[in-house]
């Protein structure tokens, strides 16, 4: 993963505001504990820093769904991924656009099976003390009817960080997918550009 968040480091070294969906947020945290001084604020779209934990204490999603899903991966990767699409866009207003969207972007015989197992237990880590103490600002879009992440307990993380935050009913993991235009307006809104 400091791999993974060393690639985004721009050459210049300036610093930079950060997007970040999903998975994506761990990295973004790594990123901004790492290297400080490269990153100005996060914006987190469906993103916890605590996906899973055993006793699903303000975890994002249930353990056992989590554990089923990934002991599927294991025998069935194409189908797990299919029903793992369709499970982000549960709640969701623009469900079957959303669905639509993520069948065409994604060639599922072309996932390298074995990254994607990887990025499965990377869930498996809490990053919420490091998100805490992160110095720059921080806000998150969430979906309040998320399957994935458990819209209260990000709200929790975002409080407890000292970051900003919204939720949007009817939305579910993709609000980038389901309401582009609005998310775009309140990254612009957040970032005050």
């Amino acid at each position: 993963m400091d791999k993974l968040a060393e690639s985004y480091l721009s050459s210049d070294q300036s610093a930079s505001h950060v997007l970040a969906w999903s998975m994506g947020g761990l990295i973004a945290i790594r990123l901004a504990a790492r290297h400080p001084d490269c990153v100005k604020s996060i914006v987190f779209i469906a993103s916890t820093p605590k996906f899973v934990s055993p006793d699903n204490l303000r975890s994002g999603i249930d353990f056992e769904k989590y554990l089923a899903l990934k002991k599927n991966f294991v025998v069935n990767p194409a189908a797990t991924i299919k029903s793992f699409q369709a499970l982000q866009v549960v709640g969701d207003e623009n469900a079957r656009s959303v669905l639509k969207q993520f069948r065409s972007y994604e060639d599922v015989s072309s996932q390298n099976m074995s990254e994607l197992h990887v990025g499965l237990e990377l869930l498996e880590t809490d990053f919420s003390e490091q998100l805490s103490s992160l110095a720059c600002s921080k806000y998150f879009i969430l979906g309040a009817d998320d399957a994935i992440v458990d819209c209260h307990n990000a709200e929790y993380f975002a409080q407890q960080s000292e970051s900003e935050w919204v939720s949007w009913p009817h939305i579910g993991h993709a609000p980038l997918l389901s309401c582009p235009q609005r998310v775009a307006e309140q990254i612009s809104s957040f970032l005050q550009i």
